[in-house]
């Protein structure tokens, strides 16, 4: 329970709470040990453990019979909105920046219920989704910092009254504040280590030697830097320690022995139970494998950025076993591809992906869009205007269905920045289709474009031509598998998967049903918008021009998608994984 600092954590703990850390270590022990035993001694018993760790995930809640857990819905906007406000920067991505300025937030909180048995998850969405402000979000709920004090609320600074509990709020208090049901000794009770994992790795097509040695180097200096921040924003785990100051207390060499001291100092000398917040969990390797169009080198780089960060990944699953106050340590991690590092290293979580209780976690509805619109884009509600421009936007950013979902959701930071530019971009031709046609990439994020090396990296195997063709038609659908994790070395084998974590696939219908994943599922391109940018890359990448694709979005119908396919296809002859007869051999079947 104490490696790391033995000597400094252990020893100097009353006997009291040694006995107490002793038992909740040895109780958590057997937990894991005991259906170990029970294998080798030849008894049935992993059915059983199945049968306890997967109860509460919504798929085997709903086959048992049982009533999926129920959240208090919030509302929309969470506070009065300051339609001058705008969310885009960092700022949008940090829920007390986003209260005092009181930009347009709706209310999930709600979801927070969900998570009070949960002491590891892993949850993926597409780039854009609000994963950063959720973190902010959970952050701010659980965090020791934001603890309500007499001081706090006189001066309407943030803790839980003023952020959830509805203190100074005319909407009054948010859905979790609302939830009796709620576990509240969770509330403001931990220590929260946010981690955002670097990028790292630039493109470059020559590799040196020293690479991975200053890859290392880099991915170190990056956590310690804020694991410098968390101190310097909970001082007393610095004064519980042993260390004179941040610069000694962080082991320049070596980011896990730092992080053990943060464990092993909150959890022994503070006696309370810590929390770590992973963003971007699968940015250094994503990066690191489409730095270059050369396979070898960008799967050399992969490994680079899944050794850098092992070390995190199983300083998490040990530290999750350890305890304070009573609580066992936490992490929810965030990303948007499942790549991670393989093996036993990063096991024992509880994968929220899929989760049919969290479809709607992160996202718009319908009817917050409409209040969206009448807040920040200043549209008269009931209004021809306020139906003409929902059309418009349900087209571009609607659609999105994640498993087991009741409703499609809106890509919300997208669909926020139109309605913050709506009166000075956008009101004046709304009502002009033909603009809005020619027009889309206005409409359009930069930063949910595939880059030409992403493309060139799925496009190695055919998976992808059924989704190109996906793409061709309202309502078409592909299918494929989508598997829990992948690699490197199967990326391209996995193409509608990579596609549907990225946000260019998604599920057809919002029905409520949850799929048997990784079974067979339907996908389909969720908006005009997704749609354009993709086959736009798709064919701008293979065929080396787009005039094509802008002549089949238009007007799609055989000739035009014919003309595409043909393009297509000698391209493809001239890859070596591909052997495709004569163009000529495409027909109107």
């Amino acid at each position: 329970a104490c490696r790391g600092e033995p000597e400094q954590s252990w020893r100097a703990q009353p006997d009291g709470k040694k006995s107490c850390a002793l038992i909740l270590s040895m109780g958590r022990m057997m937990w894991f040990v005991a259906p170990r035993m029970a294998t080798v001694l030849g008894f049935r018993h992993f059915e059983l453990r199945s049968s306890f760790r997967y109860v509460s995930r919504a798929t085997d809640r709903t086959a048992l019979g049982l009533t999926p857990p129920s959240i208090v819905e919030g509302n929309a906007p969470a506070w009065p909105v300051n339609p001058n406000a705008r969310s885009f920067g960092d700022s949008g991505s940090d829920l007390v920046n986003v209260w005092r300025k009181k930009v347009f937030l709706a209310d999930h909180t709600g979801y927070l219920r969900l998570l009070d048995d949960t002491e590891g998850a892993l949850f993926l969405r597409p780039q854009r989704f609000g994963k950063t402000l959720w973190l902010s979000t959970m952050e701010c709920y659980y965090s020791v910092r934001y603890a309500d004090s007499e001081e706090k609320i006189r001066e309407n600074k943030p803790c839980f009254s003023t952020l959830f509990g509805g203190m100074g709020n005319d909407n009054g208090p948010l859905a979790i504040a609302r939830d009796d049901s709620r576990d509240k000794s969770l509330q403001n009770s931990f220590y929260v280590l946010r981690l955002v994992l670097p990028k790292v790795y630039e493109a470059d097509e020559t590799y040196e030697e020293d690479e991975g040695i200053r890859f290392m180097a880099s991915f170190r200096d990056a956590i310690n830097d804020q694991i410098v921040d968390f101190l310097e924003g909970n001082p007393e785990v610095l004064d519980a320690s042993d260390f004179s100051g941040v610069y000694t207390f962080v082991d320049e060499t070596n980011y896990e022995r730092t992080l053990r001291r943060v464990s092993t100092v909150v959890n022994f000398r503070l006696d309370a139970p810590l929390m770590v917040l992973v963003d971007e969990a699968d940015r250094a390797a994503m990066t690191a494998l489409t730095s270059t169009d050369d396979v070898a080198l960008g799967q050399k780089r992969h490994a680079n950025a899944m050794g850098a960060s092992r070390a995190l990944f199983g300083w998490l699953k040990d530290m999750r076993l350890r305890s304070g106050g009573g609580l066992f340590n936490r992490y929810f991690v965030t990303g948007i591809t499942p790549i991670a590092p393989t093996d036993s290293i990063f096991n024992g979580y509880t994968s929220l992906t899929f989760d049919p209780n969290f479809a709607n976690m992160l996202g718009l509805t319908e009817s917050d869009v409409e209040t969206l619109l009448s807040h920040v884009a200043k549209i008269p509600q009931e209004t021809t205007e306020l139906t003409r421009v929902l059309d418009v936007v349900r087209s571009c950013y609607n659609g999105y269905v994640f498993n087991g979902a009741k409703e499609a959701v809106y890509n919300p930071q997208v669909v926020i920045r139109f309605a913050e530019n709506y009166q000075t971009l956008f009101r004046s031709v709304i009502f002009d289709q033909d603009f809005v046609d020619r027009s889309l990439y206005v409409l359009t994020d930069d930063r949910q474009e595939l880059s030409e090396r992403q493309v060139r990296l799925i496009t190695r195997g055919t998976e992808l031509a059924g989704a190109l063709l996906a793409s061709s038609k309202e309502n078409a659908v592909v299918v494929g598998q989508l598997p829990e994790r992948f690699d490197a070395t199967n990326l391209d084998s996995k193409a509608l998967s990579y596609l549907y974590h990225l946000g260019v696939l998604t599920f057809p219908s919002a029905n409520g049903k949850p799929n048997n994943i990784p079974q067979p599922v339907s996908l389909c391109v969720p908006n005009n918008v997704t749609n354009l940018m993709f086959a736009e890359k798709f064919v701008g990448v293979l065929a080396g021009e787009v005039g094509t694709s802008i002549r089949f979005l238009k007007d799609p119908n055989v000739e035009t998608l014919l003309e595409v396919l043909k393009k297509l296809l000698r391209k493809f002859k001239e890859s070596p994984c591909m052997s495709l007869g004569d163009e000529n051999e495409i027909s109107m079947n």
